[in-house]
């Protein structure tokens, strides 16, 4: 729901390093870190509500009643029935009624325990993430697989294609010189009709 601008108390996550990363870089304002978490949803379930599983949603109005004394977050599991809830293979938490971020719930304790645990991930490593994704098939198509997906993959993958395009055009090769490393000394690269044989 939240992709569609509903206010929500339910935090996404997923199953899948690569998802992750992908989300946690989608609108990444390159000139600082930023950050991927992970969470062990068994676990904090066993912490704050000494059950080591994972509920389903609840679909009943007795839950919105109940959650008055909800006070601590809980990891849900979805009702996998939708194309983009299989391919982002996620599971939710729902923050309880204190407010406090998971890393402040309980003193910390999540931390602490070592089942929350958080990753940055700083400007330098744009590239590397940027091939890891394409590598890993991480794209709006595969994780949207439906026409919007679609949509936002083409507008994507056009924009990116015209930007390597003006990379290219700017960066003409004609009046640049190249060296190379030889066993008699670095010595400038040149053509000619041996080259090629």
């Amino acid at each position: 729901m939240q992709q569609y601008g509903v206010k929500t108390r339910l935090l996404d996550w997923s199953e899948s390093f690569a998802v992750a990363l992908y989300f946690a870089t989608k609108n990444w304002q390159r000139n600082k870190p930023c950050s991927v978490w992970l969470l062990d949803p068994i676990k904090l379930n066993l912490t704050f509500h000494n059950f080591g599983e994972l509920k389903s949603m609840p679909k009943t109005g007795s839950f919105l009643k109940e959650r008055i004394n909800f006070n601590k977050t809980m990891a849900l599991s979805p009702t996998m029935n939708t194309y983009r809830s299989l391919s982002q293979r996620g599971f939710f938490t729902l923050q309880g009624n204190t407010k406090n971020g998971l890393e402040d719930e309980e003193n910390g304790i999540l931390f602490k325990k070592k089942i929350l645990k958080h990753i940055q991930i700083d400007c330098d490593l744009e590239n590397d993430i940027d091939l890891f994704l394409n590598l890993s098939g991480m794209n709006q198509l595969a994780l949207f697989p439906d026409l919007t997906g679609l949509a936002m993959y083409v507008n994507q993958w056009t924009t990116t294609e015209l930007k390597k395009k003006r990379l290219q055009d700017e960066s003409s090769y004609d009046n640049k010189e190249f060296f190379r490393d030889t066993s008699t000394g670095i010595v400038l690269w040149q053509e000619d009709e041996h080259m090629y044989r």
